[in-house]
Formats: structure tokens, C-alpha cells, sequence
């Protein structure tokens, strides 16, 4: 009974089995006290924490793993996931190649935001990435990718740049020549 209780709704299911819902309006470390008969049962009070919604649509995903060329055959194709204002939640990623094979796909938290991901294509053709926050997919999910057959140069072009503009606007896409030497 203080400033920050709220309230609880009960439902009793059956004769020794009762229902419990409560929704706080605050997110934080919340603590639960049970009652029965006036008395605290064992384990009580549990501390909850209590999270703000998810919102996949906060989140962003890029990188030459995404994009819809320029990815081949056992190239390690990466792409960074953000959640910044996204609230709680667990970033996820499949890729499904051709014949709906599913891929690994490596996702490591690098902060509270961000989260780095590759995969690596065995075989050329489509493949299809999808991303979700929450549980929820991200904007953009999911992403075709259509995987070029491997190829020995080891010179690497990828970025938004290669697949439309916008009027005075910079079209940007990167050349990663891997070490190969030549001059663009």
C-alpha cells in the first residue's frame, strides 16, 4: 500500500489455483509480495524487472552481408544490426539459401546497441537474411541476397551506390581490393 503499488487483478481457476496479473507503469527493478493468509509465502518478495516495450522499427541493419549483389560464394559476408532507442530486446538473424538450406549466422553484441553478424554463402544463387528484434522483424527484413559463384580475385565491390542515386545526392559504394595491386 504505498505511492508505487499497483493494483492486481486475481482469477481464481480453481479451488487451490488463483490466476495473478499486475501491469506497472514504470520500467525498473519492481518488488513482488505475495500474501496468503496475511502471511509472506516462501521466496516472497521476488524482485521483477520490468522492461520498456521493444520496438523493432527503431532498429537498423547494414553492411555488404545485406546488399543485393557483390557477395560470392565462401566470401564472409558481414552486416552490423543497431538498436539504439529500440528498447529491450534480443537481436536475431537467419539466412536461408537456395533449396531453403539454412545458413549460420554468427551474431556477436559488441554494445548495448550494436550487434556485428556474418555468414558465410556455400552456394551461389538467392539467399534470404531476415532480422528480428523482439521477435519482431527489423525494417528492410528481410534482405535477398543473390550470391555470385566464387571467384579467385580477391577485389570486392559492394554498397548503395551500385544500385540507384538520388538527384545531388552522393552515390556511395566501396572498393576493397584485398591486397591485389592495380589502380582504379
Amino acid at each position: 500500500n504505498s505511492k508505487t503499488s499497483v493494483p492486481v487483478k486475481l482469477r481464481q481457476t480453481s479451488p487451490d489455483v488463483w490466476r495473478c496479473e499486475y501491469c506497472s507503469p514504470v520500467t525498473g527493478l519492481h518488488s513482488v509480495n505475495i500474501f496468503f493468509a496475511g502471511k509472506l509465502i516462501p521466496k516472497s518478495p521476488m524482485g521483477v524487472n520490468v522492461a520498456p516495450v521493444s520496438d523493432a522499427k527503431k532498429c537498423r541493419a547494414y553492411g555488404r552481408g545485406l546488399c543485393p549483389t557483390g557477395v560470392r560464394v565462401k566470401d564472409v559476408a558481414d552486416f552490423v544490426i543497431t538498436t539504439k532507442d529500440a528498447g529491450e530486446g534480443v537481436a536475431e538473424a537467419r539466412c536461408i539459401g537456395p533449396g531453403g538450406v539454412n545458413l549460420p549466422v554468427n551474431i556477436k553484441k559488441v554494445d548495448d546497441n550494436t550487434y556485428k553478424c556474418d555468414y558465410v554463402p556455400k552456394n551461389a544463387g538467392k539467399h534470404v537474411v531476415m532480422i528480428t528484434y523482439g521477435g519482431k522483424e527489423i525494417p528492410k527484413s528481410p534482405f535477398e541476397v543473390n550470391v555470385g559463384p566464387e571467384k579467385e580475385s580477391a577485389i570486392r565491390v559492394f554498397g548503395p551506390g551500385l544500385y540507384g542515386g538520388i538527384v545531388n545526392h552522393p552515390a556511395r559504394f566501396t572498393v576493397d581490393t584485398n591486397g591485389e595491386t592495380g589502380a582504379l
